[in-house]
């Protein structure tokens, strides 16, 4: 509504996301926390970007049912999102997580939901990704 390429929430959440990778978890809960104080509503693709945001950060502070949380939300919202980045980033994010925990037919559902999507689109970003999670379900 403002004109803006990216909203406020989503700019936010990206850079929760930077300070989780950087370590800082007290600036990453602060940032995610102003991602969810500037959702816009019916802007599903702000929303999912702030799950996943606030889900990487639970993540990070070992809060596993509140990431769990954020990112079954962030799932459902981009389930009504037409775009591919966003349903497939936090798709695969959540199937990580699963994985990484032991939840392999959960995580294995995920995958096999977007996977498919991405070959008939030719795109391939997430493919060392999907891979590294298809590995540790075949371990499991």
């Amino acid at each position: 509504a403002g004109g803006d390429r990216w909203t406020r929430s989503e700019l936010y959440g990206i850079r929760a996301q930077v300070a989780v990778r950087l370590g800082d978890l007290e600036q990453g809960d602060a940032l995610a926390e102003q991602s969810l104080k500037w959702l816009i509503e019916g802007d599903a693709t702000g929303e999912t970007e702030a799950m996943q945001s606030v889900a990487q950060v639970r993540i990070a502070q070992g809060r596993d049912a509140e990431a769990e949380a954020a990112y079954r939300h962030g799932a459902v919202v981009a389930s009504g999102i037409e775009f591919t980045w966003p349903r497939t980033i936090i798709a695969v994010e959540f199937a990580e997580f699963l994985a990484s925990r032991g939840r392999l037919e959960e995580a294995a559902a995920l995958l096999d939901e977007r996977e498919p999507v991405l070959l008939t689109a030719g795109w391939h970003l997430w493919d060392g990704r999907i891979a590294a999670v298809r590995a540790l379900i075949a371990q499991g």
